[in-house]
């Protein structure tokens, strides 16, 4: 906010407006998050760099929020609106539709983008990130889709990773312990 206030000038307050939003997102704020997101939607209209990480930050935050209409109304409008997506900003947005596919009922549909998201972010070499993200969508869809074996290739591949991101690894490990009792504890423990 402090960064905000102190950038009122037209080429660093969209992104001090985008950040912040950001920011509230992640610490749970995100009725908060709302006016700043429409702020920089508008300072967007003359930076459309910014288009890409605000429709991600937008879609994300609609998954938070169960709100799949949203999210696939919002990955499938930038996806089509937005020239420039760069790689891993459409491997994100692919992902998060396919969530919402998945969470919202349609299972084949999610499982598909799950998977088109993590083979896209396996061409990502410079985004470690991406890859688990993704990797953690398609373990839940596989899940979904109930198949543990491929579910367990996939939680195998990302294993060792996981020890560096906490929450991701609780994640993984709660989403298994849905589908076989063996992991229960672990998910406790982590």
């Amino acid at each position: 906010q402090e960064f905000m206030s102190a950038n009122p000038n037209e080429s660093s307050a969209p992104y001090a407006l985008l950040d912040c939003a950001i920011t509230l997102v992640r610490l749970g704020r995100s009725s908060e998050s709302l006016p700043l997101f429409a702020k920089a939607e508008v300072a967007a209209g003359k930076r459309p760099v910014l288009l890409p990480t605000l429709a991600r930050y937008r879609a994300e935050m609609a998954l938070s929020r169960n709100d799949y209409r949203d999210v696939i109304a919002r990955t499938g409008s930038a996806m089509r609106e937005i020239a420039n997506l760069g790689p891993s900003t459409e491997a994100d947005l692919t992902r998060l539709v396919g969530l919402a596919l998945l969470r919202s009922g349609d299972r084949q549909a999610g499982l598909r983008k799950c998977q088109a998201a993590f083979v896209a972010a396996l061409k990502l070499v410079d985004d470690p990130g991406e890859a688990l993200d993704t990797r953690l969508a398609l373990l839940e869809a596989l899940l979904a889709t109930r198949d543990s074996a491929d579910a367990a290739s996939v939680f195998r591949d990302m294993e060792s990773a996981l020890g560096a991101h906490p929450e991701s690894r609780w994640r993984a490990l709660a989403l298994l312990a849905h589908s076989d009792r063996q992991y229960a504890d672990r998910a406790k423990e982590a």
